[in-house]
């Protein structure tokens, strides 16, 4: 952005020098750009009874300053779990954890989104996902069960 004053932009005032009236100073605009660096999960095979631990790690690839924010997770066509990231400088990152009992041995589509509540205004917002994550849960075996 370019800001520019004038004195005496009307020229009412009758002076030696009317070229020095303005000043122009250019202002760069920052922004935070949030991005899913990582998101994983464990066990990678997980069972019906295992508990599965879901780890985004957010990063502020931008130039300014993140706000706090949400980072959701969302796990099959259930609801999103949302979760509180914190303020992040340029260059930061933080990991965030969902522990999550998956009943149904079936095939599980998960992902996550960073700034999910659009509260960090971003310079690119177009890049907030992860990649998605497929996984299938077994039935868990007993062992040593009578036969």
């Amino acid at each position: 952005y370019i800001i520019s004053a004038i004195a005496d932009a009307e020229k009412v005032v009758s002076e030696s020098d009317e070229t020095n009236n303005t000043s122009e100073h250019t202002v760069t605009v920052t922004q935070a750009d949030l991005i899913v660096s990582s998101f994983v999960m464990d066990p990678k095979n997980p069972t019906t009874r295992d508990l599965i631990t879901f780890t985004v790690t957010i990063k502020n690839k931008g130039k300014g300053r993140a706000h706090a924010s949400q980072t959701a997770i969302r796990i099959g066509s259930g609801s999103p779990v949302l979760l509180s990231t914190p303020a992040l400088n340029t260059g930061e990152s933080i990991s965030v954890s969902h522990k999550v009992s998956l009943k149904n041995p079936i095939n599980y589509v998960a992902y996550a989104t960073a700034d999910s509540d659009k509260r960090v205004t971003e310079s690119d917002e177009s890049n907030n996902n992860s990649p998605e994550l497929g996984f299938n849960v077994k039935i868990a075996m007993i062992a040593n069960y009578p036969r």
